[in-house]
């Protein structure tokens, strides 16, 4: 079905009258991350709260998206899984943390290995102590420290 020409131009006019009177700036949060402010932490604050220097970079990645990279193993054959079956394993992690609001974004990268994406960032220790009790988790990356999971073959196994 063709729209008439007349009718396009009418909006084409509306929308450049909408832009036009828009002057009023979207709200924080409803901004892309990296146009948000920044909440200023205090550096005492953060000492107060955290028991630990791991405490202190998870608290200040509060409101920071972050990503954390992990290595699966089948452990059945204790050897590098197909894509599918760590799909299905990523996919029902993902169920798992979304079931304990943590909410997690999941993109299998190899046939090994998966990226979540955290868009509050002090969410992924907590994913990250849940996965290193999967058996099929072979390593997590995260902020730069890599550990292994129960699933990472040592090297004497090969």
């Amino acid at each position: 079905m063709q729209t008439q020409p007349h009718f396009d131009a009418d909006l084409e006019r509306l929308y450049e009258e909408w832009e036009e009177n828009d002057d009023e700036p979207l709200p924080d949060d409803e901004k892309p991350e990296h146009l948000r402010p920044r909440s200023q932490i205090s550096l005492d604050d953060l000492k107060k709260q955290a028991k630990s220097p791991e405490d202190m970079l998870r608290l200040s990645k509060k409101g920071q998206s972050i990503m954390m990279f992990v290595s699966v193993v089948d452990p059945a054959t204790r050897k590098k899984p197909i894509k599918e079956f760590t799909e299905a394993l990523t996919t029902r992690w993902q169920s798992n943390l979304y079931n304990n609001h943590i909410d997690a974004q999941v993109y299998v990268v190899e046939d090994d290995r998966a990226l979540f994406m955290f868009k509050e960032g002090s969410q992924a220790w907590e994913a990250r102590d849940f996965l290193l009790k999967q058996a099929e988790c072979a390593e997590i990356s995260l902020e730069g420290q890599s550990i292994k999971g129960p699933g990472s073959i040592q090297k004497n196994e090969l």
